[in-house]
């Protein structure tokens, strides 16, 4: 069963000489309509189908793996996934400078 997804990725703290071979890797792994690269952050925005079963998850770490190998170690990658045929949705995203309240 195929599912239409607009997935919506956010790559920090990667090493920036590779900023070429991480995007390069990540439309290897998705259909980006939008790369924004920059300094900081590379933005990515797309939409494609997850197939075969595939869950959001397995997606994340699959992209997370091919950036992690393009980078040449981790970075801080941040996915939402946004299943278009079953909205709304909702996001959090927290780390050492935004804690819970």
């Amino acid at each position: 069963m195929s599912r239409l997804y607009e997935m919506h990725a956010t790559i920090s703290k990667f090493d920036k000489t590779k900023a070429d071979e991480i995007e390069e890797a990540a439309n290897d792994e998705w259909n980006w309509k939008t790369n924004s690269g920059g300094n900081e952050e590379i933005s990515l925005i797309g939409q494609d189908n997850l197939c075969g079963g595939e869950s959001e998850e397995h997606f994340a770490n699959r992209l997370a793996a091919a950036i992690f190998d393009a980078n040449g170690g981790p970075c801080e990658i941040h996915v939402n996934a946004i299943c278009m045929e079953d909205l709304p949705y909702e996001s959090y995203h927290f780390d050492k400078d935004k804690l819970p309240r």
